[in-house]
């Protein structure tokens, strides 16, 4: 299992790659983020000698990182999907052995527990996630009960709720996956 404390920063103009100075509060394993898509991203720590719940926010304008404590999740766990509508909430779900949902709120940094972005389905973690950054957010497949899961979510961004979608099912099922969106409607 390898943990790290560092991030990775892309510069999009040049599609470089590089280090980021500062690091993570601690050194984590299977974390994930959310981000308001200007100002801060938030990083739910994951797995460090036990399961987290601490958040780091990094600034983009300094690149400066450091722990957060009004965004600390309301479980501590690792293997969550994050999921972010870029502008007002993003929401961390699931993880290993967990069913809990957090929203952090964009304006304030402050999360709180939010049992409407709850999964419908089985709740998988490890599972991918993605967000046309202004209706609907998604989750789908990941791992659940000692084996990998096809089921697919979806989140509305009105409301806050998520509801099983099942044109979102992966053809077989995934777990462990990556995922980027245009952010087109």
């Amino acid at each position: 299992m390898a943990s790290h404390d560092s991030i990775e920063r892309m510069t999009y103009a040049t599609g470089v790659n590089a280090i980021n100075a500062d690091t993570l509060s601690q050194i984590s394993y299977k974390p994930t983020g959310v981000s308001d898509g200007v100002t801060y991203g938030y990083i739910a720590n994951g797995y460090s000698a036990g399961y987290l719940d601490l958040v780091d926010r990094m600034t983009f304008s300094t690149s400066g990182i450091a722990a957060h404590t009004d965004a600390t999740i309301s479980e501590a766990k690792a293997g969550c999907v994050g999921i972010s509508d870029n502008v007002t909430y993003g929401y961390i779900t699931n993880g290993w052995f967990s069913t809990t949902a957090d929203r952090i709120t964009f304006s304030t940094g402050v999360a709180a527990s939010h049992t409407d972005a709850l999964p419908v389905a089985v709740a998988g973690q490890m599972a991918m996630a993605y967000s046309d950054g202004t209706t609907y957010g998604y989750m789908v497949g990941g791992y659940h009960t000692a084996e990998n899961i096809n089921d697919g979510e979806r989140l509305t961004f009105s409301t806050g709720v998520m509801a099983a979608h099942s044109d979102a099912d992966l053809s077989t099922v995934r777990s462990y996956l990556g995922a980027f969106s245009d952010g087109a409607i």
